[in-house]
Order: structure tokens, then C-alpha cells, then sequence
């Protein structure tokens, strides 16, 4: 049973991190009320309506990139600056400050007086705490898909600027790794390409949520159809194999020039979900 110290105590705790959390969320309104040349209190108040409309609305993707949009120099500013002191790929820290992001939006409660904000700024101490407990990438699973994630994209880059595959020197220059460490990376793709574990994996079912999220936001602003089938090669899902930027324009017969414009397209749209 807890004293009346203990209890005065983690009151005293509780409400220097409210405090704390309020402070960060007005920090964040001042800049954004000078950038956008706008007035604090109608962005308090936008925070709360867009929530409300993607509450209200059953929490569809498209109520969410409002929410985003808003809310993404606070998140991004935060996680960059843990970024920049982890070691774990950037990355990792990213989709975990998204994640918490998205889950302070899934549990707010108006009925409690904190602003949406205010309690955005609460929930992303969890990140905060996530990155200094996971601070070896090997620790964990999530850190390694990441890593793996960065080589992918690197390696479609490099297959793209020279109409071939990267050689192992190419590719540690393009990571900024040791040749030695991109060698290992490879043999662990090589092995990963024979497994039958990874059958049917769709990276927006096993990502973080927040991350899955970002994949299936992106894809819904695709109408093309030849855009959506690029995007579902690239990534490998949605019932569609992930194939290299040669075999997607010979899949579906179209110039390899295309499949790079579009390729760099869906970037440009990732891009704003980071």
C-alpha cells in the first residue's frame, strides 16, 4: 500500500509531466501561429475539431492526414532530436514517435481538460523512454526490419541511377557502412529471399502501426492503375510480390523511365507522412 509520501510524490511527478507535456504543445502553437500567420487559439481549437472528425468519422485514413499535417513539426522536431543521439537507425525512432502519436489520438479524452495536444506531448515521452531502452539495434526486431528497410530502398536507388544491380562497394558508400557490414547484408537478404517464413508478408500488416498506416495513406492517394501496381511491386503487398524497378516495367510492360517516375511519385507522397 503506498504512503501519503509516496502518494504526494507521483502526484508531484504526474502533474510536472502534464506540465511539462502543456508546455511543449504551446511552444509548438506559438511556432506554427507565426508561421502560418494565424491565431494560437484557432489552431487549439482546429487540433480539437479535426479529432473530433476523425473520431467521429470512425478513424478513416483520410480524417487522419489533417491531423498529420498538423501535428507533424511537433512530432518530426521531437524525433529528429532523438534521432540525432540514438544509435538505432532513424527510422526506428520515427515510426516509433508516429506510433505514439497515433495512439495519443486513439486514447484522448476531451472529458479530462488536457488539449489534444497537450496530451500528444504526454504520449510521446513513451517514445522518448522507447529509444533510450532500445538503444543497441540488435536488441530489437523492429530496429533490424528498419536496417533492412533502409538497404531495400537504397539498393532500388542505386538499380535505378545505373540500369543495374549495386555492387557490395556501391552500396556501403550509399549506407555510409563498412563493405564488410554491407557483405553481411547481403548474405542475410540472400538467405531472408529463400525463406519460406516471409511468404505472403505484407509490410503494412507486421509494421509498426503507424508506419502501416503511412504505406496505406500513401496508396489511397494513388488512382492511377498502373501507379497502384508500381506501388504494390515496390513494397511487395496487397497480393502483389515485391519486384525489382526491371521486373515491375517488364511485368507490366511499360519503360523502366516510367516505373522511376512513378517510383519517385510515391516517394514525394511518402514523404509527406514521415
Amino acid at each position: 500500500m503506498l504512503s501519503v509520501a509516496d502518494n504526494i510524490l507521483g502526484g508531484a511527478v504526474e502533474k510536472r509531466a502534464s506540465e511539462e507535456a502543456t508546455a511543449f504543445y504551446e511552444e509548438h502553437l506559438t511556432k506554427e501561429a507565426a508561421r502560418k500567420k494565424v491565431d494560437r487559439v484557432a489552431l487549439r481549437a482546429q487540433d480539437l475539431q479535426l479529432w473530433q472528425q476523425w473520431k467521429q468519422g470512425g478513424e478513416r485514413p483520410e480524417d487522419l492526414r489533417p491531423l498529420l499535417k498538423n501535428f507533424r513539426s511537433m512530432v518530426r522536431g521531437e524525433a529528429n532530436r532523438w534521432a540525432s543521439r540514438a544509435d538505432m537507425p532513424p527510422e526506428a525512432v520515427h515510426a516509433e514517435f508516429n506510433r505514439q502519436f497515433v495512439n495519443a489520438l486513439k486514447t484522448y479524452n476531451p472529458d479530462k481538460g488536457a488539449n489534444v495536444g497537450t496530451w500528444v506531448g504526454t504520449r510521446l515521452k513513451k517514445a522518448n523512454r522507447w529509444v533510450t531502452e532500445h538503444q543497441d539495434p540488435t536488441r530489437t526486431q523492429e530496429a533490424r526490419y528498419y536496417k533492412m528497410g533502409a538497404w531495400d530502398n537504397a539498393f532500388a536507388t542505386l538499380s535505378d541511377r545505373f540500369n543495374r544491380e549495386p555492387t557490395t562497394r556501391e552500396m556501403a558508400e550509399q549506407m555510409g557502412w563498412s563493405e564488410a557490414e554491407a557483405g553481411r547484408m547481403e548474405k542475410e537478404k540472400r538467405k531472408t529471399l529463400w525463406s519460406s517464413r516471409f511468404e505472403g508478408y505484407d509490410p503494412t500488416q507486421i509494421m509498426p502501426s503507424t508506419e502501416g498506416e503511412r504505406l496505406k495513406l500513401a496508396r489511397y492517394e494513388l488512382h492511377d492503375p498502373t501507379d497502384l501496381a508500381v506501388y504494390d511491386y515496390t513494397i511487395g503487398a496487397f497480393g502483389k510480390p515485391q519486384l525489382r524497378p526491371n521486373q515491375i516495367a517488364k511485368q507490366l510492360k511499360i519503360s523502366p523511365s516510367k516505373v522511376t517516375r512513378i517510383r519517385q511519385k510515391i516517394a514525394g507522397i511518402l514523404g509527406e507522412y514521415e
